[in-house]
């Protein structure tokens, strides 16, 4: 039988076991603090597979086995292509007609993200528009080629709720 209420003391002095929590989910509810120790998760997650859902900040490090982006090809929609961040932080565009980028869904003030796209060439001589609010060295936006199949990569990050983004090509740009 489920508990349906768990004192901060029952966990406190460990007597609360992921056995006694119904559906294995641990939430501010239970937990008076709004704190989850190491000891208190054991057994409430897989070894591997699995998925946690949720907005998260932890103390200390992180050392994953594995460590893998969400990729995304992105399609030019009247002459705009969107990338929203929230949706992957590696993305793929082939250049087939002049396009004006958009970055949407930034994270909030003082949460940094990362993320690459890579702009494929068409073969014919498209044009590329960043945004205004991206940043790069010497306040010129890098070339982009538009060879048939040549990847251009670029790497960007914003820490300011998105209201600058600093961008650079990545070296070695390929065929």
């Amino acid at each position: 039988m489920a508990i349906q209420q768990i004192s901060s003391a029952e966990i406190a002095d460990g007597t609360v076991i992921a056995a006694d929590i119904a559906d294995y989910s641990v939430t501010a509810t239970k937990i008076a603090n709004n704190t989850i120790t190491l000891e208190q998760t054991t057994g409430l997650f897989p070894n591997t597979g699995g998925t946690i859902t949720a907005n998260v900040s932890i103390t200390g490090s992180i050392k994953p086995t594995i460590y893998q982006d969400t990729f995304s090809n992105v399609a030019i929609s009247s002459g705009t292509v969107t990338y929203d961040l929230n949706e992957a932080s590696v993305f793929r565009t082939i250049l087939t007609e002049d396009a004006t980028a958009t970055f949407s869904n930034p994270p909030s003030q003082n949460t940094a993200a990362s993320f690459v796209i890579q702009i494929v060439g068409y073969g014919q001589a498209n044009t590329f528009t960043w945004p205004s609010n991206v940043k790069y060295k010497d306040n010129t936006a890098p070339t982009i080629d538009t060879t048939s199949n040549y990847v251009n990569t670029f790497a960007f990050y914003t820490w300011d709720s998105g209201a600058t983004y600093i961008g650079t090509a990545i070296v070695g740009q390929y065929v």
